[in-house]
């Protein structure tokens, strides 16, 4: 929302970088949530770790996001991600 106010979703590249990044992540999540219980966790956990990726990419290059917002996902999901990888 504070994004949306300040208008910095009007930045150019902004959604040739995210939006196919949300079509691909919401496809997993979807993938995830069809198949069985262990397959479905596996899932999850590579696209939380996928997920983290991205952001510490997010976090090099500066850009998109600030770089606390960054910092605290990547290391959100990479926790949770391996957390879930440990439960199996």
């Amino acid at each position: 929302m504070i994004g949306l106010v300040r208008g910095q979703l009007r930045r150019p590249g902004l959604f040739a970088m995210q939006a196919p990044a949300m079509l691909v992540f919401g496809a997993v999540v979807l993938a995830a949530a069809h198949a069985g219980w262990a397959l479905g966790s596996a899932v999850m956990a590579a696209a939380l770790i996928a997920h983290g990726i991205w952001d510490i990419f997010h976090l090099r290059a500066n850009r998109i996001v600030s770089r606390s917002m960054a910092e605290w996902c990547a290391i959100l999901d990479l926790l949770l991600g391996v957390g879930i990888l440990v439960l199996l």
